[in-house]
């Protein structure tokens, strides 16, 4: 009995299921695309830094060598409590040819920045103490979900306001949506690794200047709309 109630049961979901895909596609309606993007500039630009002892030509403890890059980095407006972290710390082995093997150490940090000036700062006075090992890891914006769904509803509207330009040509009005789909998103610069095309360093005796190319945020919707 109870497995006749389960066919019962199954069969009616088919049926209904086939129903409801029929009326869909006995529907009159539009479909069309829309698209929207926007371009924001990065207010999260993370820098990695390396010190090590052994390079340094005054003999400086890695200690000493921190708090002047901290020193530094205060200048430059870092909270360094906030915006700085030990991404690594390390041992290593420098080998010198004919010399014995000496073992050295070293400190790998993470320093979020939050415009170009403040980058550019960073890098100059950290050169100024003779720290240059530093690389901009990755940039993104700490609104970028918030820009993210503005895109997709403008894209959105666009799509209905082309729906309904269309359906005007013939004579008919468009009513309520009966399919949205959101197409993967095209998406520059935020929340990845950075390339050599996203950062632009002109770097002179005396001045280093930084520009970043702007977050890309673009997406497409599709939209079916019933026509009346």
């Amino acid at each position: 009995m109870n497995k006749f109630i389960l066919i019962i049961t199954f069969l009616c979901m088919t049926i209904t299921g086939f129903g409801q895909m029929k009326n869909f596609i006995d529907e009159n309606y539009i479909e069309v695309t829309g698209s929207a993007e926007m371009e924001v500039t990065p207010n999260e630009i993370y820098l990695q830094v390396f010190i090590n002892q052994k390079d340094d030509k005054r003999k400086e403890t890695l200690e000493e060598l921190e708090q002047k890059m901290f020193d530094e980095l205060k200048k430059a407006g870092v909270d360094i409590e906030k915006d700085v972290s030990i991404s690594n710390m390390m041992s290593y082995l420098n080998a010198r040819w004919l010399r014995k093997d000496n073992i050295g150490s070293g400190k790998k940090y993470q320093i979020l920045a939050h415009d170009a000036a403040t980058v550019e700062k960073i890098y100059q006075l950290l050169n100024e103490i003779e720290i240059s090992n530093i690389n901009i890891t990755n940039m993104n914006h700490s609104k970028i979900e918030e820009f993210r769904r503005t895109v997709k509803v403008n894209a959105l509207k666009v799509a209905k306001e082309k729906a309904s330009e269309l359906a005007e040509a013939i004579g008919q009005t468009i009513g309520k949506a009966i399919h949205i789909t959101e197409t993967p998103e095209h998406h520059w610069y935020g929340n990845q690794s950075v390339t050599s095309n996203s950062v632009v360093l002109q770097e002179s005796e005396n001045d280093i200047q930084i520009e970043f190319e702007k977050i890309k945020i673009r997406y497409k919707m599709g939209a079916k709309f019933k026509l009346e």
